[in-house]
């Protein structure tokens, strides 16, 4: 009796050793064909710059120079505005696309009052108070914003 006891330990202690087995297999099978894939960023050395900025608060025409002072070229950028007092992020989109900027170009755009909207609501009320540009580079057909922001306060003119 008590052979027939030991024999079943020791085959349910194999039993759950043959388990493991398995699935240390079977994980280091899966590991080899999941590899984790990297984290697709913008390069470090994107800098775009807002050089000049005029905007007429009459009329609400803006106009934004920007230039790439960084190392590599961008393939598009966002701009965003908000028309809040003392704020300090844009909320509403005006331009997603942007254009592709070459390092060392200056390129200047202009909104005028038909243009200045936000996209999901329309017309922007009141006077712009404040401005960001983003740019954003296209890697594997995936766009990656950039982690840099040019923000400037908008004053009438």
């Amino acid at each position: 009796m008590i052979k027939r006891g030991v024999s079943e330990i020791v085959s349910y202690v194999l039993l759950i050793s043959i388990t493991f087995a398995i699935a240390a297999i079977v994980y280091s099978w899966l590991m080899f064909y999941v590899t984790p894939s990297e984290e697709l960023k913008c390069d470090d050395g994107v800098a775009l710059t807002i050089r000049s900025i005029t905007y007429n608060c009459t009329n609400k025409s803006l106009s934004i120079s920007l230039q790439n002072r960084g190392l590599f070229d961008i393939d598009g950028y966002r701009v965003r505005v908000n028309n809040r007092t003392g704020a300090d992020v844009g909320v509403y989109t005006i331009n997603a696309t942007g254009v592709p900027v070459g390092t060392d170009v200056t390129i200047t755009d202009y909104y005028v009052n038909s243009s200045i909207k936000d996209g999901a609501s329309g017309l922007i009320n009141g006077n712009l108070t404040f401005v960001e540009i983003q740019a954003y580079n296209i890697i594997e057909s995936r766009t990656i914003s950039c982690d840099n922001i040019a923000k400037h306060v908008i004053t009438c003119s």
